[in-house]
């Protein structure tokens, strides 16, 4: 057992990054000058920023950072470029935006990848066409120069970059942070402010919520640290918050993700905890731990937080396909980091290969499989399917970091059918770098894959991105359409497409 945050510990970090969750402090900065990215159709600009430069370190150093240089760093300003060029057909039934989020720190600096002040990029499609391209700056309080918190001066719950993921739930649309509350946004990605399910929610919102596709309800969780370490939130279809259920994890472990059964949530402990002292140089305070050991907790829906635990073999796991039941079984399948973060946040290099995690209630063990001897990462499956057995999985195919710092260089789309045990591989081709693929269903599709895939794509050689759609059912073909932007859209986190009358 390993020994919870004692109260010295809990002060130092109160002290230190306020009651969030975790301190992803360095958001931003103040904007000043900056070049526009080219045009392409008719732009509006609408401001600017720095470009990051070699003084962009989180230390202070002369070598910038690797979430600061090529795609990963931020874009200068924001725009608006209409009359966009498609190359192919897109397909006429698509009417909505396809939206992505993701961190541009406003001052060219930010202290780690995962934090810097969010950016939507979106795109307008309807009857076959590409109607708009926006970027826009999220209005969060750390944007517009606030200082962190409301008292003392430290952040709080309501403080938020908001640049990790999106949900559309009950008609509202939300830009999450897990170290604190969401953010409502529009689809034409405007800013409405924070939201807190009509004063319910009282502390952070993960940034991977669950919805149930038979009864409406959407599930997430907060974390934080001090007992107890895991809230999970329960709101119905009409978006009323219902209930909170506490869970105790051995530790304060940064759990980003969970997950969602008809009778289970599954909740993950693993190694990454809590430490103060690696705020001495990220902003990030959690690191690996050898002597912490990784688990996986079914926690019943209708239950009291009580969990039935199953011990699994020591790794982290950002990200997750799906999970499902069969019988007295619990099947858990997600992107396996075998080792992470040994020496501080900073460092992002592992190798993520897909695993199955079968969790078994008669004997109380967990069995690991891994799928395929292929790096990915950034996982998913159909909504429609969501906690029941699925078919098809999908994943960005990611690559070995060069310099042992950073998840390499994806290239290629991956396609798993579960029921075929096959894998199918969709290359994107040389100097093009997709982000995380999104599946969007085919309005009446009569199969679990009749859909899209959509993704962000980044040209290396004309330094701009485009917005590429995949048949899903026809997934080694050519793109059906791409979509040519005015400018790059740097590598960022989650995508989320929003149909025309959500």
């Amino acid at each position: 057992m390993v020994a919870p945050m004692t109260e010295r510990d809990r002060r130092g970090f109160l002290k230190v990054s306020g009651v969030a969750g975790f301190g992803l402090l360095g958001c931003g900065g103040n904007p000043a000058g900056g070049t526009p990215s080219p045009d392409a159709g008719a732009t509006t600009d609408t401001g600017a920023v720095d470009a990051p430069g070699p003084e962009a370190t989180p230390d202070g150093g002369g070598a910038t950072p690797w979430w600061l240089q090529g795609n990963y760093g931020p874009v200068a300003d924001e725009l608006e470029a209409t009359s966009l060029e498609v190359l192919g057909a897109l397909p006429p039934e698509l009417d909505g935006v396809y939206l992505r989020n993701g961190p541009n720190p406003r001052s060219g600096r930010s202290g780690h990848w995962f934090v810097g002040d969010g950016m939507l990029h979106g795109v307008r499609l309807q009857g076959g066409r590409a109607l708009w391209y926006r970027n826009r700056y999220l209005q969060t309080s750390l944007y517009r120069g606030m200082p962190f918190g409301r008292s003392g001066g430290f952040p709080d719950v309501r403080d938020t970059a908001g640049n990790t993921a999106l949900a559309l739930h009950a008609g509202r649309l939300l830009a999450l942070y897990e170290a604190s509350l969401p953010l409502e946004v529009r689809a034409d990605l405007s800013t409405v402010g924070l939201y807190d399910f009509a004063g319910m929610l009282e502390g952070p919102m993960s940034a991977h919520p669950k919805s149930d596709p038979a009864t409406g309800e959407l599930f997430f969780h907060g974390y934080g640290v001090v007992p107890p370490y895991v809230k999970v939130h329960r709101v119905d279809a009409q978006g009323r918050h219902q209930r909170v259920t506490n869970v105790m994890t051995r530790g304060a472990t940064m759990v980003h993700e969970f997950q969602l059964t008809p009778r289970w949530m599954v909740v993950l402990d693993l190694p990454i905890v809590f430490d103060l002292g690696t705020l001495a140089r990220s902003p990030l305070p959690y690191r690996w731990r050898d002597d912490y050991p990784a688990r996986v907790g079914l926690v019943p829906r209708e239950g009291d937080g009580s969990a039935r635990w199953f011990d699994i073999e020591p790794c982290y796991i950002f990200h997750t396909f799906n999970a499902f039941e069969e019988g007295e079984r619990v099947v858990l399948e997600g992107c396996r980091h075998p080792r992470l973060w040994v020496d501080g946040p900073d460092l992002l290099a592992s190798e993520p290969m897909p695993h199955r995690w079968t969790l078994d209630l008669s004997t109380g063990r967990a069995q690991e499989q891994r799928l395929t001897d292929q790096l990915a990462e950034f996982p998913q499956v159909a909504s429609a399917v969501r906690g029941r057995p699925h078919r098809y999985g999908y994943a960005l195919n990611v690559g070995r970091s060069p310099d042992g710092v950073h998840l390499g260089d994806a290239r290629a789309y991956l396609k798993h059918d579960r029921v075929m045990d096959r894998w199918t591989r969709h290359d994107l081709g040389e100097g093009r770098q997709p982000d995380e693929p999104t599946f969007v269903p085919r309005p009446g599709g009569r199969s679990e894959d009749d859909g899209w895939i959509f993704g962000f794509v980044y040209d290396r050689a004309g330094d701009r991105s485009e917005l590429v759609v995949l048949d899903a059912m026809n997934f080694t073909a050519p793109a059906v359409a791409r979509v040519r932007l005015p400018r790059r859209v740097p590598h960022g986190f989650h995508g989320l497409w929003v149909p025309a009358m959500a």
